[in-house]
């Protein structure tokens, strides 16, 4: 007997009813390039769900926990897409029951958890667009707080990271629930909109708002941005008082002279004019004179590093053999940047050459500077090669003008 669903699940991604799991999943990718979330949502769900279908169909038909090698990472590699899909349509509760319907189906352990747990760590985990609630559930579900685990043997430097925004959620998880009291400090931090004035704190509680305040220095490079500046302010205020001005004392003075006569100086008052990353950094480094020497230095010191580019670099050092990916689909080969463009941050250019033909071609990097470097739909991600090709090189040129090894990869092997 036919299943209407998925035979409509078969047409919607264009391919014959097939047991190839591969095939299938570049169905769905070529079926996405022609998918638009924002002016086609509801034909982008229909795309996600029959390829969710399908493949949910082809690990029913091989048994929940039965599945080993390159099985395993055909289905965690289409777990990843899925919730991708998930990602770009905004579908956060989706994304979560996504999760939970994977082990649902596969215990913890199996052969398609641990690479699901591998595929997840090295493409989502230290995405900075990855919103907390999903992050908080995959953190949860894979355990990522155990700092024996898998990922931490596998990379420690960037389970470090994973280990500091977890950290750093689960501080902010703190703070929210201590905001729960009326007049409390951390509700009036996690306040949003128009501030009414702080009063004047007593000795106790500056020193509380002042421990806060350290504690967002140290998680702020992951949550600073879900903080409103004007409740940042005002808690700076209960703390110091009036906002903040620089004084300059009046200068010593000379002795008469025959020249024209020079207006009295005083005392005078300058505003200082705050942005939102200076007024957070004068609230963070505490009350008194040194705030406002430090806030002016701010104003006035060269611009910060770029956020991320350290994270970047490492990530790029440590991943030589997966730069690119190589693809064939429909007859044609191409060649994916995506990864370097997740670190464009660090990177100042990225030049690569066919065959044995110098590296003077240059793949165009969006230069958005964030990382991970988010991906737009209108990004440039792949270029279109022979089909003869057989090898291709790329060479990196970083953001502080050194340049990387030059690394061959072969087209056979990037099959």
């Amino acid at each position: 007997m036919t299943n209407p669903t998925m035979e409509a699940s078969w047409s919607r991604l264009g391919i014959e009813p097939t047991d190839d799991t591969v095939a299938i999943r570049k169905a769905y990718a070529r079926a996405l390039r022609a998918a638009d979330p924002e002016r086609d949502p509801e034909g982008f769900q229909i795309l996600r769900r029959a390829f969710e279908t399908l493949m949910e169909a082809r690990s029913a038909a091989a048994g929940p926990n039965n599945a080993h090698g390159d099985d395993a990472e055909n289905r965690a590699d289409a777990f990843e897409q899925a919730l991708r899909a998930h990602r770009v349509a905004g579908d956060g509760p989706g994304a979560i029951a996504l999760v939970d319907r994977l082990f649902d189906d596969h215990l913890p352990g199996s052969a398609v958890i641990e690479a699901a747990d591998s595929m997840l760590f090295q493409k989502v985990a230290l995405d900075r667009a990855l919103g907390a609630a999903l992050f908080n559930h995959l953190a949860t579900r894979f355990d990522w707080r155990d700092a024996t685990g898998p990922s931490a043997r596998a990379d420690p430097e960037k389970h470090a990271i994973l280990s500091a925004r977890i950290a750093a959620e689960d501080w902010l998880a703190n703070l929210q629930v201590a905001a729960d009291i009326p007049g409390s400090i951390a509700a009036s931090l996690l306040r949003s909109g128009p501030q009414p004035p702080v009063p004047l704190l007593d000795p106790a509680g500056k020193d509380e708002a002042r421990a806060l305040m350290q504690a967002l220095l140290l998680h702020g490079q992951f949550v600073l941005d879900r903080f409103d500046a004007r409740s940042l302010a005002a808690v700076r205020e209960g703390v110091e008082g009036e906002p903040l001005v620089v004084r300059q004392p009046a200068p010593v003075p000379q002795a008469p002279s025959n020249s024209a006569p020079k207006p009295a100086w005083g005392w005078r008052r300058q505003a200082v004019r705050l942005t939102r990353r200076t007024r957070t950094f004068a609230m963070l480094i505490g009350a008194g004179g040194a705030s406002l020497v430090l806030a002016y230095q701010t104003l006035t010191a060269p611009p910060a590093p770029v956020p991320g580019l350290i994270e970047a670099r490492e990530v790029l050092d440590t991943t030589e053999d997966r730069w690119i990916m190589l693809q064939r689909a429909d007859g044609h080969l191409s060649v994916d940047f995506s990864r370097l463009i997740g670190s464009d941050v660090a990177l100042k250019s990225v030049h690569y050459g066919l065959d044995d033909a110098p590296l003077t071609q240059e793949f165009p990097l969006p230069h958005i500077r964030a990382y991970p470097q988010p991906i737009q739909p209108e990004t440039v991600r792949t270029i279109e090669v022979p089909e003869t090709l057989k090898t291709i090189t790329v060479q990196l040129t970083y953001a502080d003008g050194s340049m990387s090894p030059v690394q061959s990869y072969s087209v056979e092997e990037g099959k």
